[in-house]
């Protein structure tokens, strides 16, 4: 813990005098000259929002602004930390044994706590489940290191897992926190332990044409609450997210879902929403062909609403943003074939016998793509190639996600650019 005097006093270096930040500078030079002739490798990334640790087999999901903090010195317990390009906000992963319950290790956490840190208080406690296990979500405030004037707040949750316990902790200024606080809850929540296999290698390699062989041969995350993707070295997945775009006649609804999460972590935009839409559309598809029922809780049909969910409105609002991006992808949906091949990759206890004759299939297919062109894709296409309906339409967004204050002016502007959209689209 005494790194984490160091790390707390960085992250307030932003209101120390300019003599302090120079003595920081040099002190944080040569801990970070030392920490990587130490360190032991580690195989970690982040990329598109989304980190991943292969050394110790966990992903995070980040805001964009997040970094690697390549300061750290990396140790059998310190698994990550990770920042804001700021350095005023941070992220912090440890990994320890305990045989005890997880209220057991509770006690022996906040133990820990009050010796490392100075005028501990905790603040709230509350039962959570994270990654599919029990886990522990504690907020408690603390005096800042050299600055008894200043209080950090952190966030720490405490993930059980047979006998061993992970602790993703997140932690800023006190001023900061109240603003914090709902990104670090979806940080902490994230949190998926990899597991086995290691997810630094695919076998056999993804090639084109992609064959149902192949795609059952990837492995993919469980129950992600940033939706599901295929674990894989960041390589990997860009291999495998091309093979998708390229040919996908051999993938079910559920592979081309993942595939575009994995796309969209990767910050490949265009072909995250290809594969998005594209899903939706043979999804359509196999209601119809397999005449499937309403999801139950507990079927395919649910899996799918779920996916659908996790990726839908960050990607759907990322890709109107870049309206040349949108032009390309409807281009692409275009050219592409819905019905899928005989030989596609589709569990049959999972979608049952097909009810819908196999000569009636391009044509209910053809219908469905049609509807979902003529009504989103080349509406949404038209409506963007307009830079006046663009710009309406980002103030929008800017306006219900809380990106510009909500003055007089501003709603005044909101309301009119509101009406810009809704009469664009409905033209």
């Amino acid at each position: 813990m005494h790194r984490m005097a160091s790390i707390l006093f960085l992250c307030l270096a932003a209101s120390l005098t300019a003599a302090g930040q120079e003595a920081l500078s040099k002190s944080a030079v040569g801990q970070s000259a030392q920490a990587q002739k130490d360190a032991p490798a580690v195989d970690e990334s982040v990329s598109g929002g989304q980190y991943i640790n292969r050394t110790a087999k966990l992903s995070l999901t980040l805001p964009a602004d997040w970094v690697i903090d390549t300061n750290l010195r990396h140790s059998p317990t310190m698994l990550a930390r990770l920042s804001t390009r700021d350095k005023l906000s941070w992220i912090g992963v440890t990994r320890e044994q305990d045989s005890g319950p997880l209220e057991s290790y509770k006690e022996v956490f906040e133990l820990k706590v009050r010796r490392d840190l100075t005028n501990y208080e905790k603040l709230s406690e509350s039962f959570v489940t994270i990654d599919g296990k029990a886990a522990l979500l504690i907020s408690f405030r603390a005096t800042a290191p050299n600055n008894s004037n200043s209080h950090v707040v952190y966030l720490a949750a405490l993930v059980a897992s047979g006998n061993t316990y992970t602790t993703v902790r997140a932690w800023c200024a006190e001023p900061r926190f109240h603003d914090m606080r709902p990104i670090f809850e979806d940080i902490l929540a994230s949190y998926h332990s990899i597991g086995q296999p290691s997810a630094t290698t695919v076998s056999p390699p993804i090639t084109s044409p992609l064959t149902a062989k192949q795609i059952q041969s990837l492995q993919s995350s469980t129950n992600d609450p940033g939706g599901d993707y295929f674990i894989a070295s960041h390589e990997d997945q860009k291999n495998i997210v091309s093979a998708f775009v390229e040919d996908n006649s051999n993938s079910d609804p559920t592979s081309l879902y993942l595939a575009a999460n994995t796309a969209y972590r990767i910050g490949e935009l265009k072909e995250a929403a290809f594969l998005f839409y594209a899903a939706q559309i043979r999804k359509a598809f196999d209601y119809k062909r397999y005449g499937l029922g309403k999801a139950n809780g507990d079927n395919i049909q649910t899996y799918w609403g779920f996916l659908n969910q996790a990726l839908g409105e960050s990607l759907n609002t990322a890709i109107s943003r870049s309206p040349r991006e949108f032009s390309e992808v409807v281009d692409m949906l275009g050219k592409w074939q819905v019905v899928p091949a005989d030989d596609a990759l589709y569990v049959k206890t999972m979608y049952g016998a097909y009810v819908l004759p196999k000569s009636q299939w391009q044509a209910t297919a053809d219908s469905i793509k049609k509807d979902f062109m003529d009504n989103y894709g080349y509406k949404w296409k038209q409506f963007l190639s307009n830079p006046e309906n663009a710009e309406a339409l980002f103030f929008v967004q800017d306006y219900n996600f809380n990106k510009i204050p909500h003055t007089p002016e501003n709603t005044l502007k909101f309301q009119k650019y509101r009406d810009t959209v809704n009469k664009g689209l409905n033209q």
